[in-house]
């Protein structure tokens, strides 16, 4: 699994808050989204979080282009503080 160093906190279409802390949890989080709010800038953070998946660009830049993609969808949670181990849950992602 390729983790983030710190995860991205973002609010899921059912209005809960999800720790993101790894390329499969943004693939899974991205996978969930509303098919009516897809726009490129969702496209362009998928794709860049699959090649994250597949070793062809770093996880830190899928980080980053989630992040951007959910701070420009007005959809980022509250910051995660360093060392906080978010509580795994199920799908998408995992629970703040």
């Amino acid at each position: 699994m390729k983790t983030f160093e710190i995860p991205v906190v973002v609010i899921g279409a059912d209005l809960r808050e999800y720790a993101i802390a790894s390329v499969e949890d943004a693939i899974r989080f991205l996978e969930t989204w509303p098919v009516y709010r897809r726009n490129v800038l969702y496209e362009a953070a998928k794709r860049l979080c699959h090649s994250a998946h597949d070793g062809l660009c770093p996880a830190g830049a899928a980080r980053n282009a989630f992040a951007q993609w959910a701070k420009l969808e007005q959809i980022s949670g509250a910051a995660v503080p360093a060392g906080l181990q978010p509580k795994v849950v199920g799908q998408p992602g995992i629970a703040a």
